[in-house]
């Protein structure tokens, strides 16, 4: 089953400040409530922008992590592995226009790379 997870399990992101997050359509003010909030519960160092996870908060992120690996490796357990290949290949231009419409960008700070998927860049 590992095997399976690595089609849907996005490389591990680099430790990046929560200030520098995606904020999923959040204003800055709407952001920085939500930052304090993680402080206020334990989950961050640091009221807004300067935060990182706690303990607590890297433990709790790892927890939703596992759940959702288990929870989108269980769609995959049904299939066999020319399936998932087929299916892989098949939503690849999938992935690329969505990449292409710049709505999520190719190597993104949840560290899902989709860089092979991406278009290359038009020429200058």
């Amino acid at each position: 089953m590992a095997a399976r997870r690595t089609c849907c399990t996005p490389s591990r992101p680099a430790r990046l400040p929560l200030s520098t997050r995606p904020r999923a359509g959040f204003t800055a003010e709407e952001w920085a409530a939500v930052l304090d909030g993680f402080h206020a519960r334990g989950l961050a160092d640091a009221a807004g922008a300067a935060g990182a996870l706690t303990k607590t908060g890297r433990h709790l992120k790892r927890t939703v992590e596992k759940q959702t690996d288990d929870l989108a490796a269980a769609a995959l357990d049904a299939l066999a592995d020319d399936e998932i290949a087929e299916s892989v290949g098949l939503l690849r231009p999938l992935a690329a226009a969505v990449v292409a419409s710049g709505e999520i960008p190719a190597q993104s700070p949840m560290g899902l790379d989709l860089t092979e998927v991406s278009p290359a860049p038009p020429p200058a």
